[in-house]
C-alpha cells in the first residue's frame, strides 16, 4: 500500500475521522499491520528467490567445476604420455651397448651409406623412366590422348620402382636403424630429447615411402656428429 493510497483514504473518510477518530485510529492501524505484514512476506519471497537463485549457481558451478577436473585429469595423462613416449627408455639391452661413440658412429655409417645407395638407386630409375616417357611422348606431339596413356604407364612404373626400394629398406635396413636409433637416444644429451618437436621414432618404425627412409639417414647423420663432438 502506497502514500497515496493513505491520501486518497484520509480525503474519502474526513467525515469518518470527524466523527469517530477512535474507530479510524483503530482501522488505520490494522491497515498498517496489515500493509507492514505484507511488505514482510513480499520482502521474504524475494529472499527466497535469491536464496534459490544462489543455490542454482552453486549446483551449476560444482558441475563446471566437475567438467573442469575432468579436462585437467585428461589434459595431466595427455602430456604424461606425451613425455613417456618422448623420453624413450632403453628397456632391453641391443647388440650396440657395449660399443664405444666411435665404433657406435662407425657403424652407423655403414648404415647409412647403404640407406644413400638404396635412395641413389630411386632417383637414378625415375631420372631413367622420365627420360624413357619424354622420348615415347615425343613420338605423339599432337596425340594427347596418347601422351596421357604415356604418363599413366610411366607413373605406375615409378611407383612400382618405389615400392621395391621401400620394401628393400624394410627387409634390409629397418631393424637396424630402429637399434641404433634407440641407442642413440641413451646417449645424447638430455635437452636434445626434451626439445624435440616431432617424435623422431615414428620415422624409424613406419617408413611409408622413400622420403621417409631419406629422412632417417638425415636423422642418424645428425645423431653421429652429436656423438662425435661429445
Amino acid at each position: 500500500m502506497s502514500k497515496e493510497f493513505f491520501i486518497e483514504l484520509f480525503i474519502k473518510e474526513k467525515n469518518t475521522i470527524l466523527n469517530a477518530p477512535i474507530s479510524f485510529l483503530f482501522l488505520t492501524v490494522i491497515l498498517a499491520i496489515i500493509c507492514f505484514y505484507s511488505s514482510y512476506e513480499l520482502v521474504n519471497h524475494l529472499k527466497k528467490q535469491e536464496i534459490d537463485n544462489f543455490e542454482a549457481q552453486i549446483v551449476t558451478l560444482k558441475e563446471q567445476i566437475t567438467t573442469l577436473k575432468q579436462t585437467i585429469t585428461s589434459l595431466e595423462k595427455t602430456i604424461a604420455d606425451n613425455q613417456e613416449r618422448l623420453h624413450i627408455k632403453k628397456q632391453t639391452a641391443t647388440k650396440y651397448e657395449q660399443l664405444s661413440n666411435a665404433e657406435l658412429v662407425a657403424k652407423t655409417e655403414i648404415l647409412i651409406k647403404k640407406i644413400r645407395e638404396l635412395d641413389h638407386l630411386y632417383n637414378s630409375a625415375c631420372d631413367e623412366l622420365r627420360i624413357k616417357r619424354e622420348k615415347e611422348q615425343s613420338n605423339f606431339k599432337n596425340d594427347k590422348e596418347k601422351q596421357r596413356e604415356i604418363k599413366i604407364k610411366y607413373d605406375q612404373l615409378n611407383q612400382k620402382v618405389h615400392l621395391n626400394l621401400t620394401n628393400k629398406y624394410n627387409n634390409t635396413c629397418k631393424i637396424e636403424a630402429i637399434l641404433l636409433h634407440q641407442e642413440f637416444l641413451t646417449r645424447l644429451p638430455n635437452n636434445y630429447i626434451e626439445n624435440m618437436t616431432i617424435d623422431e621414432r615414428w620415422f624409424f618404425e613406419y617408413p611409408a615411402n622413400i622420403l621417409v627412409v631419406r629422412k632417417i639417414a638425415d636423422f642418424l647423420e645428425k645423431y653421429s656428429k652429436m656423438l662425435s663432438t661429445n
